[in-house]
């Protein structure tokens, strides 16, 4: 399934996770704390930040891709 993380930037506040492994409801992470492999279970999944900034990496499953990298 896909994979998502969200590393935030300084603190964010009210970070809210819907559809996912690990939901959260209106929580703060910190610069150094991460939200990471967490698994979508539900689409669409929706994240929201009321306050500060974040990247959000998506991790899609690859398995079917293995013949683009050459071993």
């Amino acid at each position: 399934g896909t994979v998502v993380s969200l590393v935030p930037f300084g603190a964010c506040r009210g970070v809210t996770l819907r559809g996912v492994e690990y939901p959260l409801t209106r929580h703060t992470l910190r610069m150094g704390e991460m939200g990471v492999s967490n698994v979508v279970r539900r689409s669409p999944a929706t994240f929201r930040i009321e306050r500060g900034a974040a990247i959000i990496i998506i991790q899609r499953d690859l398995r079917g891709m293995a013949e683009l990298w050459p071993r």
